[in-house]
This record gives C-alpha cells, sequence and structure tokens, in this order.
C-alpha cells in the first residue's frame, strides 16, 4: 500500500514538472548552498537522507530524488521502479494517514486508534466498536445527519438529536463468565465471539446495573440471537426494568409454545417472583420457531408503555403492552433455546 501511495506522487509530479532523468540538477556547488554538487548531478547536504534536485530544477529545487534510495528515512524502495523519478518528500509527509491501517484514512475516520489497530469489530464495516455509531450494523460512512452519536443507519430518528448510545457488548474477549453482568440463574458463558446459554428446562437469568439518564424520554434495548436448539417451552427475552432477586421486571421475548403445531409468537413477559414467568402472546409469526433460526428481539419503552419487537428470519413482527418502574437494571432471560447472542446494544430515544 505504502509503494502504491509513493508511485501516485511519482507519477503525479512528474508529470506536471514535465522534467526526466536528463533534465539539469545541479552544474557547481553554487546550484547546492551549503551542499557539494555530485558527479550524478545532485546536490547532497551533510546528514541529509536523500539528494536534491539542485536550482537549476527550476520549481524542483530542495525536494528530494529518489534513486533506489529511501524517503525520509522509510523503507527501502524499489530502485527499478523509482529511479530517475523525481519526488517531493513534502508531498509524501502530506499524504492521507491511515494510522491504523483500516483502510479509513485519518481524516473521515471516527476512530483513528493508532495503538489499538486490532480492535473489536461485530459488523466488520472496518470502524472498531468503541468509536462506531453503529457497533451492530454495517456502515463504513457513519453518517450522523442530527450529531446526536448515534449513526443514521441504525437511528430510529436520524433527523432527531434525541439519542445516545449507553451501552454496547460485542460479548468477545472473555473465554467464560460475563464480566459486568450477574448470572442470576442458568449458565452463561462468553466464547465464539458471543453469549451463549445451554437449552434448558429452567429459566436461565443474566442482569446487569444501567440507568437511564434524567428527562429520557424512551429507552431501547435490542439483542441479537441465533438458536441452534429449540425445545418448547421455549423464549428469549430482553427485559427492562428488571430485578430477578426480588423476582420483579417485565420484559420483551421470542417465545414457542409447548404446543408444535402453534407458531412462533412475540410475548410480553412479566415475573411475579424469581423463577415465576407469566407471558402473553402479543403477535404471531408465520412460522415455527425452529432451530437454525437468527433475528434479534427488541424491548422500547416509553414511560409505562411498550413496544416489543421480534424479528425471526424475514418475518419481524411489533406490538405493545404496559410496563412499570424506573429503569435501573437490563437483563437476559432463557428458556429451551440453545442461544448465541452476538451483541446487546441499549441506547436512549
Amino acid at each position: 500500500m505504502e509503494l502504491a501511495r509513493v508511485l501516485g506522487v511519482v507519477v503525479t509530479l512528474a508529470s506536471a514538472a514535465c522534467l526526466g532523468p536528463d533534465q539539469h540538477h545541479c552544474a557547481s556547488g553554487a546550484d547546492c548552498a551549503g551542499g557539494t554538487c555530485e558527479a550524478n548531478g545532485f546536490c547532497s547536504f551533510p546528514g541529509a537522507r536523500c539528494q536534491e534536485w539542485g536550482a537549476g530544477a527550476g520549481s524542483l529545487a530542495g525536494t528530494c530524488v529518489v534513486d533506489a534510495g529511501e524517503v525520509d528515512g522509510a523503507t527501502p524502495l524499489d530502485g527499478a521502479v523509482l529511479d530517475g523519478a523525481q519526488l517531493d518528500a513534502r508531498a509524501i509527509d502530506a499524504a492521507p494517514l491511515d494510522s491504523d491501517g483500516d483502510g479509513v484514512v485519518d481524516d473521515v475516520d471516527n476512530c483513528p486508534i493508532v495503538a489499538n489497530p486490532d480492535q473489536h469489530d461485530e459488523d466488520d464495516d472496518r470502524v472498531g466498536d468503541l468509536c462506531d455509531r453503529c457497533p451492530h450494523v454495517a456502515d463504513t460512512l457513519q453518517a450522523n445527519s442530527d450529531g446526536d452519536g448515534l449513526g443514521d443507519a441504525c437511528d430510529p430518528r436520524p433527523l432527531d438529536p434525541r439519542n445516545q448510545l449507553l451501552l454496547f457488548e460485542p460479548w468477545t474477549g472473555a473465554p467464560m463468565g460475563v464480566p459486568g453482568w450477574t448470572s442470576a440463574a442458568g449458565t452463561w458463558t462468553v466464547s465464539g465471539d458471543a453469549l451463549r446459554v445451554p437449552a434448558t428446562a429452567s429459566v436461565a437469568q443474566l442482569g446487569r446495573p444501567l440507568t437511564a439518564p434524567m428527562g429520557t424520554d424512551a429507552i431501547v434495548v435490542e439483542a441479537g440471537y441465533t438458536f441452534t436448539q429449540v425445545v418448547p417451552l421455549s423464549y428469549l427475552a430482553v427485559m427492562t426494568p428488571v430485578d430477578f432477586a426480588a423476582g420483579t421486571g417485565s420484559g420483551c421475548a421470542i417465545r414457542q409454545s409447548a404446543l408444535m403445531v402453534s407458531p412462533a409468537s412475540l410475548a410480553s413477559l412479566a415475573l411475579s417472583g424469581p423463577t415465576q414467568v407469566g407471558t402473553t402472546v402479543l403477535a404471531s409469526f408465520a412460522a415455527m420457531l425452529t432451530a437454525p433460526a437468527s433475528g434479534l428481539v427488541r424491548i422500547e419503552r416509553r414511560n409505562a408503555t411498550s413496544t416489543c419487537v421480534g424479528r425471526l428470519g424475514a418475518d419481524e413482527v411489533t406490538a405493545s403492552f404496559t410496563t412499570m418502574g424506573t429503569v435501573d437494571q437490563i437483563g437476559l432471560m432463557a428458556r429451551g433455546v440453545e442461544a448465541q447472542i452476538p451483541y446487546l446494544i441499549v441506547y436512549t430515544d
């Protein structure tokens, strides 16, 4: 990549100046103030890293000449390609930088992290999670029309600056356990770039504190999923608010009843005890919940009313239900599904 960039500058400058290797460079030391006119017709100076065009080269005077050498001490270049070409080292110094090597130059890269070029990139859009405005939706351009920190590709209101990204969990870097979260029930582990939970007949619960900022109109919690096994009765739910220890909370779930003739459904979940879960079917999908299956489940909570969104393959359904309580905890619940959860995102709306 470096060689290609250098060659681009070489071609541009050589074409513009219309100078060739037989052009007059320096005729005597008078053309090289403070230096020496070498036998090859270029100026050299004590301690310099390159030879320069002499005064006789007109507008190129004082700029570096590449002749099987190196540019400002950089890695030696291919002299067979560059012999006799004229090159302004200052133009190279001013060329666009790509500090983290992600293919996006620094002046348009919203995350040019030099010290961590290999940071995790959940959506593979070449913008690392630490700075990605939509870390779960591929968007190389990173457009953010309303300047609220949530990119247009995932902002439900891209022209209304009310959104704030509160949490993004890519579930990476931990061989086991779930840093920052507390398992209230079941077995939750992190491996293979995803949170994992096995299919069991008992309820698995995972939660963490997360307080919405004062004045927040709404909070959105979304998790992506892939089911590799389904054993009815089954569900995967995002919860807010929730207090697993006290047995209170409400959420939104992708669900399959024990009746195999029934299609999958979108349901609201309500805790009435640490292990007691009440469900209300909100809407139905077109097909059964069978493995493998991928999609997302999202709860959009606005005061006492929540919107539940579920995606099962290409089928997406939406419905509303009533929720109570201040958002100070979020959680995940699962039963009867062997699930991989690649991400969880929380933002205000």
